[in-house]
């Protein structure tokens, strides 16, 4: 005997077990199982239920702390934590008027991926010996390199091209990296230039085993100057598809003269680089391992509850005074609780 497992009348699986696992629920929400059995010649009458999911999400955020994996964090969940509404005169809260309640969180595999996270390397404060790059792959510059206030400068000397690669041209440098073939990244920075030089560009591009180095976007080279003012910074982005099977892949901002090479004295500059895993750009900040040590938690509850924490959801609690971590928003805060 065959059985035929339906969610909302679209067939998932036929199974011969009479146990199947229904994965991919949205939390708080209802459905409608069927089964149908199946004897080889023909269907037979398929029962429904209506199902209804346990009101529960979950968020990540990061502790500048290195915890156990697999381990257990208490946490404090505080309504109006800065006092901003004196004690007593908080409106009804989550909880019929109380204003605390006690989570927890489960502390995950420190690889695993959490919104938002930066994989360029030292974008805070970059310097010669710390350029900003991706993971242990190198990268490659033509043209004179200077640093100031976090800000990463390439001039026109000499030569005919002027750029800087975030991976060099190492075709197999995807394996000293995170990043993953067949997934969207989107690449935002801080950006100026004195436009002497004809027009700044953002170049990517990918080799495949036994193939050639080829643009995987389309037009190959992005122009972006006319996004910019003279010698004012913006804030420009770019999102890009790793194809699949790469093997090695750099992306770089170029600078292209307009009778082939730049002027001399040309520059650009940029800041704030972030490399992360989404088809958006969201607000700067630096690579975890820029932190030092850290580890990735996970905290589960209420849907209501994990909605007004939101602002949690991949940023990193601070270091508070009293030697616990926390995040507040001004009106709700997250505390560790001794850990």
């Amino acid at each position: 005997m065959k059985y035929k497992v339906y969610q909302d009348d679209v067939l998932k699986a036929t199974v011969t077990d009479k146990k199947f696992d229904v994965v991919g629920l949205q939390p708080n929400t209802e459905y409608k199982l069927s089964v149908q059995p199946n004897n080889g010649l023909r269907d037979g009458v398929k029962q429904d239920i209506i199902v209804k999911t346990h009101s529960t999400s979950s968020i990540r955020f990061v502790i500048p702390k290195e915890l156990a994996v697999g381990s257990t964090i208490p946490l404090r969940y505080v309504e109006y934590p800065l006092g901003l509404v004196p004690i007593g005169k908080e409106p009804a809260g989550m909880f019929g008027g109380g204003n605390e309640k006690e989570l927890s969180a489960k502390v995950i595999d420190s690889d695993s991926e959490i919104i938002g996270r930066n994989y360029l390397l030292n974008t805070s404060l970059p310097t010669s010996s710390d350029k900003v790059h991706v993971g242990t792959a190198s990268t490659s510059i033509y043209g004179n390199l200077s640093y100031s206030d976090g800000i990463t400068r390439v001039t026109f000397t000499s030569g005919s091209e002027l750029f800087y690669r975030f991976m060099s041209t190492d075709t197999t440098n995807m394996a000293k990296t995170e990043l993953v073939a067949g997934q969207t990244y989107t690449l935002s920075a801080d950006v100026r230039t004195d436009l002497k030089g004809g027009r700044l560009t953002w170049r990517s591009q990918h080799i495949k085993a036994g193939g050639g180095w080829s643009d995987f976007q389309t037009g190959g080279a992005v122009t972006i100057t006319e996004t910019l003012s003279d010698n004012v910074f913006k804030r420009i982005n770019t999102t890009f598809t790793i194809p699949e099977n790469t093997t090695g892949l750099f992306f770089s901002f170029q600078l292209y003269g307009s009778s082939g090479k730049p002027t001399i004295g040309s520059w650009f500059e940029f800041k704030h680089a972030k490399l992360e895993l989404s088809d958006k750009a969201t607000d700067w900040s630096p690579a975890l391992e820029d932190n030092g040590v850290f580890s990735i938690a996970e905290v589960e509850a209420d849907t209501e509850i994990i909605s007004s924490i939101d602002f949690l959801n991949g940023s990193t609690l601070a270091l508070q005074p009293d030697g616990n971590y926390g995040l507040t928003n001004g009106f709700v805060g997250i505390y560790s609780d001794g850990f």
